[in-house]
């Protein structure tokens, strides 16, 4: 057996995400998502797919679309599995007011600084405003996602609606999940841009305290609560990085085990090392087996196993 893999684009940033007034209503790119899973559903047979089987991966922003789908209106049929990778989980959970402020805030700058005549505003004009707007956002809690799919705009439904739907989704999807282990060595420059900035405990690194709050504790009560609710999800720990790398297996460093060859990410600098060549084309056969076997439905066959000694599953 094989999978069809369908890869998508949709809008983000200001164009995707940011309401502005009465110009530009939010949410924009999550709606092309689930246009493009309509798309899937009504033509993927044509390709030698399954539109009963359709199982979503992503990493980080991604996984969080993931996330926002469980629980969006329209996507009832459009997919039956999930792999969440490096999910920004906290990013879900920040004070609702203080984002909602924020998204308020924006929406009215953000009109206030397109050109009179907004309609025929070029992209340059619109890249302008924005970086104003995230800029502007450096003043609230949220500051390190100011562009995201929010809450109480279509498809989204208010919070408390989101979390019901999403406690019957865990029990309805099947679900993998998992996290690197030095995530946070990527986002180390947003840190100082938190408002307040969070207190870490004495001998912390700012990279481990948002690999670990930011990623990977959510991760594990994410995959607590899937158990409890009755769920078999899936888990995997991503500790992989080449051999005298500074970056560790710092956030998205699973992608070059899992998309294209070596050839399309021998250049990327989380790939310097003696041995990350080896290590990719060593490794990420296997990595893709088990990504396949949970897309097809399979079991794994066992409840726990390394890939390499750096790559841990469990169920």
């Amino acid at each position: 057996m094989g999978v069809v893999a369908v890869n998508i684009t949709h809008r983000l940033g200001i164009l995707g995400y940011q309401p502005i007034g009465e110009i530009a209503p939010p949410n924009l790119g999550l709606l092309d998502q689930i246009a493009a899973l309509r798309w899937v559903h009504d033509n993927i047979e044509f390709f030698g797919g399954d539109s009963k089987r359709v199982c979503l991966f992503g990493e980080s922003a991604g996984a969080d679309s993931i996330f926002c789908l469980l629980g969006s209106d329209g996507v009832e049929g459009l997919f039956h599995r999930a792999i969440l990778q490096s999910t920004p989980w906290s990013f879900r959970y920040m004070d609702q007011d203080s984002r909602q402020a924020m998204v308020e805030s924006l929406s009215s700058m953000g009109g206030d600084l397109l050109p009179k005549n907004h309609d025929t505003a070029s992209m340059e004009e619109l890249l302008s405003v924005q970086q104003k707007l995230m800029i502007a956002a450096t003043s609230f809690p949220t500051a390190v996602i100011p562009f995201g799919p929010i809450l109480g705009y279509s498809p989204l439904p208010e919070k408390s609606e989101f979390d019901a739907r999403l406690e019957a989704a865990i029990r309805r999807v099947p679900m993998f999940i998992g996290y690197t282990k030095d995530e946070g060595r990527a986002f180390e420059g947003m840190f100082s841009q938190m408002r307040p900035v969070p207190e870490m405990p004495a001998g912390t690194t700012i990279g481990g305290f948002i690999s670990k709050n930011w990623f990977q504790d959510p991760a594990e009560q994410f995959f607590q609560k899937i158990k409890q609710a009755g769920g078999q999800p899936w888990f995997y720990q991503f500790n992989l990085a080449p051999d005298q790398n500074e970056f560790g297996a710092i956030h998205t460093i699973d992608m070059p085990f899992l998309l294209g060859t070596w050839n399309d990410w021998k250049m990327a600098p989380m790939m310097s090392g003696r041995n990350a060549q080896e290590l990719v084309e060593r490794v990420g056969p296997e990595v893709k087996k088990l990504w396949i076997a949970f897309a097809e439905g399979l079991d794994s066959g066992s409840s726990q196993f390394v890939i390499d000694e750096h790559f841990t599953f469990r169920k």
